[in-house]
């Protein structure tokens, strides 16, 4: 599956950039810093291709929240909060 072949398919070399709290957060920065497991053509295309999706989907799990955010923020009538998400 996608998850199987992308998302659980990598590790980050020791050089890699962590957050606050030390987990590794996958995105644009760190494309030379990820390592791919297992691939079925070993070829470069092929590792790119794994690792822009890698990024792609570590972007995108900020704006996933700052959504589900704005979402519970329009059901409280708190437009405050939802501009907040929108803003993130």
């Amino acid at each position: 599956t996608y998850a199987d072949l992308v998302l659980l398919n990598w590790s980050v070399t020791s050089e890699g950039k962590t957050d606050s709290k030390g987990a590794v957060k996958p995105g644009r920065d760190t494309l030379e810093n990820l390592r791919i497991h297992q691939r079925f053509l070993a070829v470069p295309a092929e590792e790119w291709f794994f690792k822009m999706h890698i990024a792609m989907e570590g972007e995108a799990a900020e704006c996933i929240s700052a959504i589900s955010g704005g979402l519970c923020a329009i059901q409280q009538d708190n437009v405050p909060a939802v501009t907040s998400c929108l803003d993130s």
